[in-house]
């Protein structure tokens, strides 16, 4: 089991990744960071938050904007 330390340090890393991709223009960088946080919160089966997961495509994990 992840420990809630654990998944605070991932939940901050997940909202930083998110803010870069949503922050750059950079196309390959943004689908890195996004694809980076997902797996983040997957191997570690952390909720993303909310806010940021409305933003993502289940299927392709691009950014709807």
């Amino acid at each position: 089991m992840v420990g809630d330390r654990l998944r605070a340090v991932v939940r901050r890393e997940v909202v930083r990744l998110m803010e870069l991709a949503l922050s750059t223009e950079d196309e390959v960088l943004r689908e890195a960071a996004v694809r980076h946080a997902v797996t983040l919160c997957r191997r570690t089966r952390t909720r993303m938050p909310r806010p940021y997961a409305r933003l993502i495509c289940r299927r392709c994990l691009s950014l709807y904007r």
